[in-house]
């Protein structure tokens, strides 16, 4: 037995199944963009107060 005989199982299994895929790429989107923001602020921030020379002598 298939389920032809449920038509509301199965369109309970779709829209379960679309409302994921949804919200697992809108998180994806979501969590992308903070970890984008987060490195390009830090990368700014880093690039604003090193001192290249200073950094060169320290780490010889």
């Amino acid at each position: 037995m298939g389920l032809n005989g449920l038509p509301s199982v199965c369109f309970l299994v779709a829209v379960s199944l679309h409302y994921s895929w949804l919200a697992n790429f809108v998180w994806m989107a979501l969590i992308s963009f903070d970890i984008c923001r987060t490195i390009n602020v830090t990368t700014l921030a880093l690039s604003a107060t090193s001192k290249p020379i200073e950094t060169t002598v320290f780490f010889n």
